[in-house]
């Protein structure tokens, strides 16, 4: 998406990127959050609805690229090893978690970028919250549709102003009419987004992007349902040409996501699932795709969410029983 205006919060960012610092940015959908936090150049994280339920699903994607656990005294290292399955033991405390990845970004000082921070794990964003409050030697941004840090400072994004939407507009769609231009200004309202799309089909961003996904050819359709869905992308230079991802491989934005779904029929849903759930290695995972592809009771399915609740709650503190409901097997 273009970055047109913005010069407020640019120097804001570069100067928080030289001083180090947390600051989330909030704002609606297509308002420029992630062209925004572009501007900055670092370890670029993005929340995945698929993964919101996974305790500390987040922070592991925060913290792989510096997770050296041995430079970690032996509780925060622990508290680290545990609720990242590297090793057994009682869930230890968010503050604990915190102190641990609290070193490891203020010894590596890097600049870490969380896109859709609204789609973090509540794990994740408590540590990531509890880490912000104390960061100094590096530097977190996180985006959001509304505040999800507790305490961290806030820059809430607004629409462009009328001078900025109108300049936008020009650059993405110069030869349209001044009807046309008059009505896709007054739609867009000042929404960045909504200013690149709105000239090329649909009557909102969903419609607009469904309609493009509709002209694919059905295995990429197929595709990009799966990845929508928590797949990975491959294989989808007709999808990137159709500017529904970009080359690294991510839907350009959330609202794509949500429109392939959308425009999905149930039995395609439901398909993308199981295939999904043949892919994964990750229990967790495989349960809540096995979970979402069945119609009716399935005893199995049952037990495997009922696995992952117990895993869950030990995560989170606490122990959950070990039969699964209506089986007699052992979780």
């Amino acid at each position: 998406m273009s970055l047109v205006g913005r010069e407020r919060e640019r120097e804001l960012l570069a100067a928080l990127a030289e001083a180090g610092g947390s600051l989330q940015i909030v704002g609606e959908p297509g308002v420029g959050k992630s062209a925004l936090l572009a501007s900055l150049d670092g370890h670029l994280v993005v929340g995945v609805e698929a993964e919101q339920d996974l305790p500390y699903a987040g922070l592991h994607q925060v913290l792989h690229p510096f997770l050296d656990l041995s430079t970690l005294p032996e509780v925060r290292r622990g508290a680290l090893e545990v609720v990242f399955g590297l090793s057994d033991g009682a869930a230890p405390p968010v503050h604990l978690v915190g102190l641990a990845a609290l070193e490891l970004l203020s010894a590596a000082g890097p600049i870490v970028l969380v896109d859709d921070a609204h789609w973090l794990d509540q794990a994740s964003r408590d540590v990531l919250g509890f880490v912000a409050r104390r960061l100094s030697g590096a530097v977190l941004v996180a985006t959001a549709r509304t505040p999800v840090l507790a305490g961290v400072p806030t820059l809430s994004l607004e629409p462009l102003a009328e001078d900025d939407a109108d300049a936008l507009l020009a650059a993405v769609a110069p030869d349209l009419d001044a009807e046309r231009r008059s009505r896709v200004l007054a739609q867009a309202a000042g929404n960045p987004l909504a200013l690149n799309e709105l000239p090329f089909g649909g009557n909102s961003l969903e419609e607009a992007f469904a309609a493009r996904a509709a002209t694919l050819p059905h295995e990429v359709r197929t595709a990009l349902l799966m990845t929508a869905l928590g797949g990975a992308l491959a294989g989808l230079e007709p999808a990137v040409e159709a500017r529904l991802v970009d080359r690294d491989g991510a839907f350009r934005h959330p609202l794509i996501r949500s429109a392939i779904v959308r425009a999905a029929s149930a039995a395609e849903r439901q398909d993308a699932h199981r295939r999904l759930a043949a892919e994964t290695d990750e229990p967790d995972r495989r349960a809540w795709h096995l979970a979402a592809a069945v119609t009716g009771n399935d005893e199995e399915v049952a037990c495997l969410l009922e696995k992952t609740a117990d895993r869950a709650l030990s995560a989170g503190g606490a122990a959950a029983g070990g039969q699964c409901v209506g089986t007699g097997r052992t979780a």
